[in-house]
């Protein structure tokens, strides 16, 4: 994941170009170029649950991975997600850092 982060955050504008195309106003890519780096920051605590997550399930402990995600998500993503994005001003941004605020909450058991 580290790998993974560190290529989005360096080809961030390459992506975005990818996309969308070298003929699309530069606001556009820019755009996207941030939340690529907005989202890249969340890639190591995401995938260290999803493969600790993963091991639950794999001992047929499916409760815990659901708790610890709804609680994760509903009430600690979506909730700052709201809050930055329409109650700060950040828009877009603000949304993304709430959504990427959700998987540090999971605790890697």
């Amino acid at each position: 994941m580290s790998v993974m982060t560190l290529a989005v955050i360096l080809g961030r504008f390459a992506i975005a170009r990818f996309f969308f195309g070298e003929a699309v106003e530069s606001a556009l890519i820019d755009l996207t170029a941030t939340l690529l780096l907005v989202g890249a920051t969340f890639f190591i605590a995401d995938g260290i649950q999803a493969v600790v997550a993963g091991a639950l399930r794999g001992l047929n402990d499916t409760r815990v991975p659901l708790l610890f995600a709804a609680i994760s998500y509903w009430l600690v993503g979506f909730p700052t997600a709201c809050g930055l994005g329409f109650q700060t001003g950040l828009g877009a941004i603000g949304v993304w850092i709430g959504l990427s605020c959700a998987p540090r909450f999971m605790p890697p058991f």
